[in-house]
């Protein structure tokens, strides 16, 4: 995790020459770059994911070098490629083998392209004003191929798949009583690293009942209602995505919509959460929408 980037991609190249040397896989999976979105390099581009790592160079920071928690793709998407390099193969094949494999996720694609071919998908929507009736509509989005950025996240699955994913990771790393992953590599994944402020999601996560928020190796780390609670969301064209568990309490949840940009799915996670720990209840969906 903290040998350098360029001891496995020897080209890599960041706007300033002492980020190009000092950057580490884990300052690429914690989004402590110094970059802000850049989210316009990948999206809709035809750039293939080496054309987009070699064109990383040009990209200029707005904060320092680990000093602000700023998400970034493009970072996860060059610690996706990092892996594939290193082991001779693509980020893809990687996740096939080492991860699909082992926990049996067999409903689980890499691209659009290959969800398209399966027998049950789901389309994509958003809400969008009409124009005539100034009424809002549910229409549906066009699918967006982000192949490209696949490790920031092309991964299509499904409510079954998904919960084998989760307890993996409730469970030291252990998947058909066989080691997927070390319990030492899980709990380093889990570790928080950098501290979150600022941005929707503060606006949407820092609620009274989880007063600060954290990040780890790919995951957002928090406590709520004194309890430790893992999660991390996803949303891509038509599509918003919610995973979360309590590794202390055994209990873990998946949430998957097929509605473009919501907080729909955080509302679901923690009224399930408050039901398993007996908490009070509190109308989330509620809250969410007025932060929304």
């Amino acid at each position: 995790w903290d040998e350098p980037v360029r001891t496995y991609l020897p080209s890599f190249t960041m706007h300033d020459d002492y980020v190009s040397r000092e950057m580490t896989p884990r300052d690429l999976v914690c989004h402590r770059s110094g970059l802000p979105r850049h989210d316009l390099l990948w999206y809709g581009s035809s750039f293939s994911r080496k054309e987009l790592f070699d064109r990383l160079r040009y990209l200029e920071p707005n904060v320092g070098f680990r000093s602000e928690f700023q998400y970034q793709n493009l970072m996860f998407m060059t610690a996706g490629y990092l892996a594939g390099e290193v082991k001779g193969t693509t980020w893809e094949a990687l996740v096939r083998d080492r991860i699909f494999g082992p926990l049996g996720m067999t409903n689980s694609t890499l691209s659009v392209e290959d969800m398209q071919r399966a027998p049950d998908f789901s389309y994509g929507y958003e809400k969008k004003k009409n124009e005539k009736t100034k009424a809002d509509e549910i229409v549906r989005m066009p699918f967006k191929n982000i192949d490209a950025v696949g490790p920031a996240g092309s991964i299509n699955s499904c409510a079954a798949d998904m919960a084998k994913w989760v307890a993996l990771h409730m469970g030291d790393g252990m998947a058909g009583g066989k080691q997927v992953v070390t319990g030492a590599t899980l709990a380093e994944l889990h570790r928080p690293q950098t501290i979150v402020h600022g941005g929707m999601l503060s606006q949407l996560l820092q609620q009274p009942e989880m007063p600060h928020i954290m990040y780890a190796l790919g995951w957002f780390v928090q406590p709520y209602r004194g309890h430790e609670m893992i999660h991390h969301g996803g949303n891509i064209d038509g599509f918003s995505a919610f995973v979360a568990f309590m590794p202390d309490d055994r209990v873990g949840i998946a949430i998957l919509t097929n509605a473009n940009g919501t907080a729909f799915t955080q509302a679901v996670a923690l009224t399930a959460f408050d039901r398993f720990i007996g908490a009070e209840k509190t109308d989330w969906n509620e809250r969410f929408l007025a932060a929304w």
